[in-house]
């Protein structure tokens, strides 16, 4: 009898002990039965969801705003819990991450969730699950923070790039500049740019965007003594650690509070200034002077670009074309090396943890950008030395692919059938419509994949580009929203026809038909 009493004494010990560390661990931990019906939870499950037991059990209802969303934001219904498909399936579900919505704070708490059935000897379907929650608030916050960083670089790098395609071969000097500067005002959120040349004592304005008419005539010409060129520095002002505002920018009417000038060279030698305006004051960051230098390496470029096929017109220039060319050879391998090798040592720091030394490889990735960007001078020599209709379109979309989706870290194919090669005719059309398509899937989808496919045969050509973003609401979005009225358009210009395939949470499909006539040449 004795004995007995001491065993149950130790049995009622070791389960006030099991309770004490079930009530008292920082995880969370529910209990469900076998009906689905929540049996118990420790007091940090219930400080991690934001509830009380009571509501978790349904004998009370959840607080007005209260709910779950998987780890893309999507709500998450009640079937689709870890718990329940645990206990359904008999399969353990592990390291899910789930946001939980508390209406008071108005912020999500993000949660690694796993959950585990529970099985009686011979018996094939669970009489219980254990879940456990973990808060990686903190961390999940930083990886997205680290994505949106790295998001934001991509975009600018579409952007860079999109500056450089304007410099056709046929576009007068001041037509490509000011299609130029409306993207870069675009690419740096900006509200006013002026692109200026050094002339006879002063900078002289050669296109601008966003100034009023006595905007611009107080810009119209600047001193050059104010910045030395030949420095090759950013000017920054307006700024909590940059310079006070040029005395140009201080008189009554300007309303500009930030402002940057980045000297322009062609040949090693000054050839401008591109200056970029802001309303408000604002702190630059390393990305954005990063960001700004690079833009303005590629407007000389275009500058020195222009130049050439102005002087191609009237003279042989072939020695200049083949220095530059070697130039461009030489700065592609080492940059891109560089930019890969750091960014799969950022992807390594995170799958290790170690967040707090992100930093200086993000600052070496924004080095590893701009040096990237240089490359872009190869598709600017080699796309606008000759007009868009005698581009081979399967090598350019290739090249894209290259330069900015797959050095973003998206899976990008290119699938081409042997009779999908399009008419020269058709490039004028179909080679914007690719663009537009990669871009929107690359800014505003989030896409992680995208796949390009051109197919059919003597009867018709198929395109279809296919993401794996966000996706949208085609009926909420206005015709003309992010260019699909004018990709539409580039259909019909070539006897075609576009349709969109999208919904929230289910990525984006574009797809053209083209049919072919007798007549197309090839």
């Amino acid at each position: 009898m004795a004995e007995r009493q001491a065993i149950e004494a130790e049995l009622r010990l070791s389960e006030e002990r099991y309770r004490l560390l079930v009530e008292t661990m920082a995880q969370g931990v529910i209990q469900r039965g076998g009906d689905g019906q929540v049996v118990a939870a420790n007091p940090a499950a219930l400080h991690l969801l934001g509830v009380t037991l009571e509501q978790l059990r349904g004998e009370a209802p959840y607080r007005d705003g209260w709910h779950l969303v998987d780890e893309v934001g999507r709500p998450l219904e009640e079937p689709a819990l870890p718990s329940l498909r645990a206990l359904m399936s008999g399969v353990a579900v592990r390291n899910e991450v789930l946001g939980v919505y508390d209406p008071q704070h108005q912020a999500y708490r993000w949660l690694n969730v796993s959950a585990v059935p529970h099985f009686r000897r011979g018996e094939t379907r669970p009489y219980q699950v254990f879940t456990t929650l973990e808060d990686i608030t903190a961390r999940w916050q930083t990886e997205k923070q680290l994505a949106q960083r790295v998001a934001d670089q991509s975009e600018k790098l579409a952007a860079v790039y999109d500056v450089m395609r304007v410099a056709d071969a046929s576009t007068p000097l001041d037509v490509a500049f000011e299609s130029a500067i409306g993207r870069i005002l675009q690419a740096v959120d900006g509200q006013a740019a002026c692109l200026y040349q050094i002339g006879d004592g002063c900078m002289r304005l050669f296109v601008q965007r966003g100034l009023n008419d006595a905007q611009r005539q107080r810009l119209e010409c600047l001193p050059t003594d104010w910045l030395d060129l030949a420095q090759e520095r950013i000017y920054l002002a307006g700024g909590s650690h940059s310079a006070p505002l040029p005395p140009f920018l201080t008189d009554a009417g300007m309303d500009f509070g930030a402002f940057v000038g980045t000297p322009i060279r062609v040949g090693g030698q000054p050839a401008g200034l591109l200056s970029l305006l802001w309303r408000d004051a604002r702190t630059f960051t390393v990305e954005d002077i990063a960001l700004l230098r690079a833009i303005a390496e590629q407007v000389g470029i275009i500058l020195e670009n222009i130049r050439l096929r102005e002087r191609i017109a009237t003279a042989a220039v072939v020695g200049e074309r083949r220095r530059l060319a070697r130039d461009l050879h030489d700065s592609v391998t080492q940059s891109l090396h560089g930019l890969v090798l750091t960014t799969d040592n950022a992807r390594a720091l995170i799958q290790r943890g170690q967040i707090d030394q992100l930093e200086r490889l993000m600052i070496q990735l924004s080095d590893a950008a701009r040096q990237a960007l240089k490359e872009m001078r190869l598709l600017l020599y080699e796309l606008r030395l000759q007009p868009i209709e005698e581009l081979d379109l399967i090598e350019q979309i290739e090249t894209r692919l290259d330069a900015v989706e797959r050095r973003a870290g998206i899976d990008a194919r290119l699938a081409v059938e042997d009779a999908a090669r399009p008419p020269r005719a058709w490039t004028a059309e179909l080679y914007p419509i690719m663009m537009e398509a990669l871009n929107n899937a690359l800014k505003h989808a989030r896409a992680t994949a995208v796949r390009v496919v051109l197919s059919g045969d003597a009867n018709q050509l198929a395109l279809e580009i296919a993401d794996n973003g966000v996706g949208f609401d085609l009926a909420r979005t206005p015709g003309g929203g992010m260019g699909l009225t004018s990709m539409a358009e580039r259909a019909e210009r070539i006897g075609g026809r576009l349709s969109i395939e999208t919904s929230p949470g289910q990525g984006t499909r574009v797809r053209l038909r083209v049919p072919r006539r007798r007549e197309d040449p090839c």
